[in-house]
């Protein structure tokens, strides 16, 4: 019996490779509604990872530029 948790769900069934119909966020594996072919991630997290992203970004320029 599968849980009605939709994350541990995603995971029983990627665990048997299962391939699974909608999206899924590539941070928090909740499922969202993309609004572009090449979004990853639910709004929520999209914030966050562009953060650290430019964060990433940010340290490595200064580590040139020194």
């Amino acid at each position: 019996m599968i849980p009605g948790d939709a994350k541990i769900e995603r995971k029983y069934r990627l665990e048997r490779g299962a391939k699974l119909a909608g999206d899924y966020c590539e941070s928090c594996q909740s499922p969202y509604k993309r609004k572009s072919n090449r979004q990853k991630y639910c709004p929520p997290c999209s914030k966050e990872e562009e953060r650290k992203k430019k964060n990433y970004r940010n340290r490595k320029y200064r580590m040139t530029v020194s």
